[in-house]
């Protein structure tokens, strides 16, 4: 029975020891990945704001294109009815 009693005395102190060293390095881990994710989050939102950015440059583009196609239309339009009627 001593060397039960021995073993499982062991295998405690060997916990207690180990469950220090092993909390810390749960705690580095936890905010290494936390750290990791804000990180990934921010180039993520880097990145939407980029293309976002982009997109809304790009339709702007096109928009202006297009109302400018239409007022052409509309202009040329408006001076052949005007010199029609003169």
């Amino acid at each position: 029975m001593t060397s039960v009693a021995t073993a499982e005395e062991f295998l405690r102190l060997s916990q207690e020891e180990l469950h220090v060293p092993l909390r810390t390095l749960k705690m580095e881990y936890v905010e290494a990945i936390r750290s990791l994710g804000q990180e990934t989050n921010s180039l993520m939102i880097k990145k939407l704001r980029g293309e976002l950015l982009q997109k809304s440059t790009d339709l702007q583009g096109e928009l202006r294109d297009d109302v400018i196609g239409q007022y052409r239309s509309i202009g040329t339009r408006h001076r052949q009815k005007l010199t029609a009627t003169s």
